[in-house]
């Protein structure tokens, strides 16, 4: 065998040898398109590390399991991912854009806060209790019964008992915000009730006074979890728009 001869053997050997190892990576390993079920790639998922697991997991959930080529779809969450390699790459990406909006969120947040302070200070506003209230009219023999928001042609609604507290040594003429919860299962929260009183009705100072709050007909599903009440899902704020004291005073938060 010449020299000529012996290096392409070992040129064949070297790429063969580079062509197993590759087969044997998990990274190259593809993703399963149109669908969210990893579990045809198991075997391969089991070889990443557990930080890249997760995140070819994460990537897979938020695309749905979709492929779109560059260009399309939104710049900022691409989906072109086509293996292991690429879904961990565009995952860790992600996770940076998501880390740098938490932090200008809460930014915001402290803020927000800053401005609802002085406000908060005068007046407290707690959920005493929240319940689906029918609107029904029971008939016949069933007309004694407190309505249960089962019957026929029946549109409950949230309803919510606050209590209103003036913490402060003057009185309170005028009040308006905003009762709302936050859900760990929905971006954009539940806004429980819009709160007011007027002249004719002076929250006197460290009086404490209860208030009913009635939401539209027909509460959605998002309320009927909220009067379920699990453990965790649900925090509920006091967001105080504006209040004026007796002096005539005016405080503003300029939350909505």
């Amino acid at each position: 065998m010449n020299l000529k001869s012996a290096l392409i053997w070992i040129a064949l050997i070297a790429l063969v040898a580079f062509g197993a190892r590759c087969s044997r990576d998990p990274l190259r390993t593809e993703l399963p398109f149109g669908s969210t079920d990893l579990s045809s790639v198991e075997d391969a998922l089991a070889k990443l590390a557990p930080e890249d697991r997760a995140r070819v997991e994460a990537y897979v959930k938020r695309s749905n399991g979709d492929y779109l080529p560059a260009g399309m779809g939104d710049p900022d969450m691409p989906f072109t991912a086509r293996s292991f390699a690429e879904a961990i790459e565009l995952e860790q990406q992600w996770e940076a854009r998501q880390a740098q909006e938490g932090v200008a969120q809460a930014a915001r947040d402290a803020e927000r806060e800053r401005a609802l302070a002085p406000l908060r200070e005068i007046v407290s506003t707690e959920l005493a209790d929240a319940r689906l209230e029918s609107t029904a009219e029971p008939t016949g023999s069933d007309a004694s019964r407190p309505a249960q928001g089962n019957l026929q042609g029946d549109t409950p609604r949230l309803v919510l008992q606050l209590r209103v507290r003036n913490r402060g040594s003057q009185d309170v003429v005028q009040l308006a915000g905003t009762l709302r919860a936050r859900d760990r299962e929905h971006p954009l929260g539940l806004s429980l009730c819009y709160f007011e009183i007027g002249p004719q009705n002076v929250l006197s100072a460290y009086e404490v006074r209860e208030f009913e709050c009635a939401g539209r007909q027909g509460a959605d599903e998002q309320e009927r979890a909220f009067v379920e009440a699990r453990p965790g899902r649900f925090s509920v704020e006091w967001l105080p728009r504006e209040l004026m004291l007796a002096d005539g005073r005016v405080l503003k938060s300029g939350v909505y």
